[in-house]
């Protein structure tokens, strides 16, 4: 994958777990919100409550309906009842079910007794299966309605008060309930336990609207029309309040529903704290390694940063990046390489200064030793009254100076060549050549000068092949090339120069099966200031020879190459490309 496909992908792809994470938790958070709304609802209405949250502690199978023990105990303390019908309105199974509760029920039957058309002892309340194939009826005579039924029989008016039994008002106290009678003029004639939630009146929706949707209210009000007397029992019963949350100590549900969301924004802000910071320092140390790196470069240290136990940051001891690292691969990569070229050339450049300082050691030496000849032979010259030198001697004298002379000029150009070469100061005169006799006349020179004691070997391309070349410039290249062979091999060694074409190219081999090249030497071949080590003479040449080589082959749009080994012999190969030549 690319750089910028990684990035999207890598970002992306964690935003979006950033996302789902917190996605979760809210809905956790809801979820948790939702049992204890529950809860709330079933402690504090468990007709209606209860029967809603249904589904949440019942399991319906083949045949049969299961209620978890929970309910179950939940409707005994509420002192209801349940049945489950079928569709027929056959009784499948009962629960605390009452004596005067029917164990079989006319669908017409029940419909009448749920919406009260007829009289019942129960207040009745009707839930359908989510299968459709059973119906819930739960029952419960509300207590306010006991307790109103006990004060009509039980109780009594004393000379103008209400007397009860003792064991109704120990109820009505427990459950914090009041009861109270009206007359028909709607004025309060009895009361007993009035509370804050008490009043002195009492509206038809107070007395309606409360009875249908207690849930709204504080409390829950029944009330009981006695027709003979013209009187009205009321009963108000203040909801429990006191419910004990999951994991929460809130008196009320909205307080409990404040606390769910408190404790969803903290765990959210906590979770994005945590992410940041884990994804910050996931960020952060890579780029932080990278600047390090990059600061190290600058400062001319060329190396990557490393840990307290000397190991490498971003890669494993196989080579590889660390998983923190791979976003950045490319990268930290590249930084590698880029080291590792800087940290090569700086011990390029201090080996190039060694030998140019080992260079100019030696040509300082080269140009003293052929100055001390000339300043000697040309003292003795001068000295001619004292000694009287022959002819010969004199003519000796002065070859020796001219040889030195000659020498001294030769390295005095080499020296101004390289530089002009270096510097593109040098522009070529081409002409068109016959490369097969160039070759050859540049091979013969070396031939008819039988001092140096190596074979030669010349073998010309069995066709004209003709190049654009500067002469003079080339002929250099060759004769230093061919120098070199004979320079640093034995007196004996074979030495073969040959041609060789192709439809595309042309090349001119200098072949020898001498004693060859270290690595070293083949590496800085090249160099200026390179001198080989194995010159038997060692005021032999200037140094730079094969670097002017380099740089007038490479002016012609030439190539040339070395191939050696120490103990085979060397093979040197100038190439020239199609545009260079034509063969006919």
């Amino acid at each position: 994958m690319k750089l910028k496909g990684r990035f999207i992908f890598h970002y992306g792809w964690q935003s979006l777990l950033s996302m789902i994470l917190v996605l979760l938790v809210t809905f956790g958070a809801f979820m948790f919100l939702g049992f204890g709304m529950g809860e709330y609802e079933m402690k504090r209405d468990f007709a209606r409550g209860g029967l809603e949250y249904m589904g949440d502690f019942m399991e319906e199978g083949e045949g049969e309906v299961k209620f978890s023990q929970k309910y179950l105990d939940a409707i005994k303390e509420h002192g209801g009842w349940l049945q489950v019908l079928d569709n027929k309105g056959h009784v499948k199974a009962s629960f605390y079910t009452p004596s005067d509760v029917p164990t079989r029920y006319n669908p017409a039957e029940l419909a009448d007794k749920w919406e009260r058309r007829t009289e019942s002892n129960y207040q009745l309340f009707l839930y359908r299966g989510s299968s459709e194939k059973y119906t819930l009826l739960y029952g419960e005579k509300p207590k306010a309605e006991q307790w109103i039924e006990k004060a009509k029989q039980d109780g009594k008016v004393v000379e103008g008060e209400l007397i009860l039994p003792e064991q109704l008002k120990k109820e009505l106290r427990e459950n914090d309930a009041s009861l109270q009678v009206f007359s028909k003029d709607g004025e309060e004639e009895f009361s007993f336990n009035k509370t804050i939630y008490s009043k002195d009146q009492y509206t038809l929706e107070d007395l309606t609207t409360n009875a249908t949707y207690d849930a709204r209210y504080e409390t829950d009000i029944s009330s009981r029309y006695d027709k003979d007397t013209g009187r009205t029992w009321v009963v108000n019963v203040p909801h429990d309040t006191q419910i004990q949350f999951p994991y929460s100590n809130a008196q009320s549900f909205e307080e409990y529903a404040i606390h769910i969301f408190i404790f969803v924004a903290v765990i959210i802000l906590m979770m994005w704290i945590l992410f940041a910071l884990w994804y910050s320092r996931r960020l952060t140390k890579p780029t932080l390694h990278m600047v390090e790196w990059l600061h190290n470069l600058a400062y001319g240290k060329y190396e990557e940063p490393l840990t307290k136990r000397k190991e490498s940051k971003a890669f494993k001891k196989n080579g590889k990046l660390k998983r923190s690292y791979r976003l950045f691969r490319e990268v930290n990569t590249s930084l590698a390489h880029l080291t590792e070229k800087l940290r090569y050339n700086k011990e390029m450049r201090l080996r190039i200064d060694e030998m140019r300082e080992e260079w100019i050691t030696g040509l300082s030496h080269d140009l003293k030793t052929p100055l001390a000849s000339i300043n000697g032979y040309a003292q003795l010259l001068v000295a001619d009254e004292q000694y009287n030198w022959s002819k010969e001697e004199t003519q000796k004298f002065a070859r020796t100076i001219l040889q030195k002379g000659a020498y001294m000029s030769e390295l005095i150009n080499d020296l101004n060549l390289t530089y002009r070469l270096q510097n593109d100061q040098i522009s070529l005169d081409y002409e068109q050549v016959e490369l097969n006799e160039f070759v050859r006349r540049c091979v013969i020179s070396f031939i008819n000068d039988p001092s140096h004691g190596q074979h030669l070997h010349f073998e010309s391309y069995q066709e004209s092949i003709y190049v654009s070349i500067d002469q003079a410039l080339f002929q250099r290249v060759l004769e230093n090339i061919i120098a070199n062979a004979i320079k640093h091999n034995e007196k004996g060694t074979d030495v073969w120069v040959s041609i060789l074409a192709t439809k595309e190219d042309v090349f001119i081999s200098v072949k020898d099966n001498g004693s060859g090249m270290s690595e070293e030497t083949k590496i800085n071949l090249f160099q200026r200031y390179y001198r080989g080590t194995n010159t038997e003479e060692r005021g032999y040449g200037t140094g730079l020879g094969m670097a002017i080589s380099k740089q007038i082959t490479q002016l012609h749009g030439a190539e040339i190459n070395v191939e050696s080994e120490v103990g085979k012999g060397t093979t040197i190969t100038v190439s020239f490309t199609s545009i260079l030549h034509n063969v006919s």
